[in-house]
């Protein structure tokens, strides 16, 4: 760890990335560029975190996460408006769940009971 990244440790200035930040991707947009352009700009330091091999691809392998202050100064978000932004990302994401459980839930389950009556379904418990 260099000096600037444990002067910010100290300072715990929250990282997050652009998707956190916004609760949606910005695929296609330009808009990871554009925040990358003026954090450099501004000598903002970028941190850089690997995505996890499921989610990574060879063209993108690693996220930027950036101070929330400079997100919030760059999106112009005063701090009162910052947790009321925060919270809608939240809902955002939390329907977004609520989506993928409901989709799966429509799938029948089938219970498998410790019967004898099947030798297949049989469980020793």
């Amino acid at each position: 760890m260099n000096t600037k990244e444990t002067q910010q440790v100290m300072n715990n200035e929250q990282y997050v990335s652009l998707y956190d930040y916004r609760g949606s991707t910005s695929n296609g947009s330009g808009l990871g560029k554009k925040v990358y352009e003026a954090a450099k700009e501004k000598g903002v330091h970028v941190i850089y975190h690997d995505l996890p091999e499921d989610r990574s691809k060879p063209e993108y392998n690693r996220v930027a996460t950036y101070p929330k202050s400079f997100l919030d100064e760059y999106f112009g978000v005063a701090p009162n408006d910052a947790l009321e932004t925060r919270i809608v990302s939240l809902e955002t994401k939390v329907q977004h769940l609520e989506n993928i459980v409901a989709e799966i839930t429509k799938t029948p389950i089938k219970y498998v009971t410790n019967s004898n009556e099947h030798d297949d379904d049989y469980l020793p418990f």
